[in-house]
């Protein structure tokens, strides 16, 4: 499998997508890829996200039920199948119990689901109930707004910034530096403490087209710390990725 899906090193099962900036973007490239490969893919969410346009794939919509077997029926064709739980007021789609992410992995070789929110934000911190991993998660993949780095830590670059300020160590209104974003994310409120043992990480530092220093430095950061089997960097819009860092 070449691309994104080769760079991350992911292999089929259940894939959570977690982070800020250019997680929905990751879905899309997957989803684009595997497809092309002739792969059974479904992408869905844990959360809120919003519906894909018709080019970017067919939208199913299960309630509270639990797709099983007879959905591998709806994974054939050019355009990958997202799955919601149901349509919500502007656009957006409800996502699925953790629990009936499982059912899909049936019939789909391939689940990949965004497994927490960030409103939009290039950085995050995450409440005591984030993610909301599937059980069955053998990947989760940690998306990264680079363009945060250097901003201000205030609302406007981050998602929960009182819980990122605590979890970093520093003020609100100070500067964000790769050292901050990495204590976040490798920290004990982070995403890392909700997976299960044996769980394979990776890091994606997304620069948006705009690589740099603080960008590197970031990777650096990360890929030091043995939980982390890869850090990838690149701009997700376009797809183009590359290793920088792996265990």
């Amino acid at each position: 499998m070449a691309g994104a899906v080769e760079t991350l090193g992911l292999e089929p099962g259940i894939i959570a997508v977690v982070g800020s900036g250019g997680k929905t973007s990751l879905l899309k490239l997957l989803g684009r890829q595997l497809v092309r490969a002739g792969e059974r893919v479904v992408l869905t969410t844990t959360t809120h996200i919003l519906a894909p346009s018709a080019a970017e794939g067919r939208l199913v919509l299960v309630g509270k039920r639990v797709p099983g077997v007879e959905f591998a029926d709806k994974l054939r064709g050019p355009r990958p199948v997202w799955v919601a739980a149901r349509a919500r007021a502007g656009g957006k789609l409800r996502g699925l119990e953790p629990w009936q992410v499982q059912g899909l992995a049936i019939g789909a070789r391939w689940v990949v689901v965004e497994a927490d929110g960030a409103r939009g934000k290039p950085l995050k911190a995450w409440a005591e109930y984030e993610p909301a991993l599937p059980e069955g998660t053998h990947t989760m993949v940690v998306v990264i707004g680079a363009w945060g780095l250097g901003r201000k830590l205030d609302e406007a670059s981050v998602h929960r910034p009182e819980l990122f300020a605590e979890a970093a160590g520093m003020a609100l209104g100070q500067k964000i530096g790769p050292d901050h974003v990495a204590k976040v994310v490798l920290g004990s409120r982070g995403p890392l403490r909700a997976m299960a043992p044996g769980t394979r990480v990776v890091a994606v530092v997304n620069h948006g087209g705009r690589p740099g220093a603080a960008a590197r430095m970031l990777a650096e950061h990360l890929g030091k710390n043995r939980a982390i089997a890869r850090v990838v960097s690149g701009d997700l819009r376009v797809g183009g990725l590359e290793i920088a860092w792996r265990q």
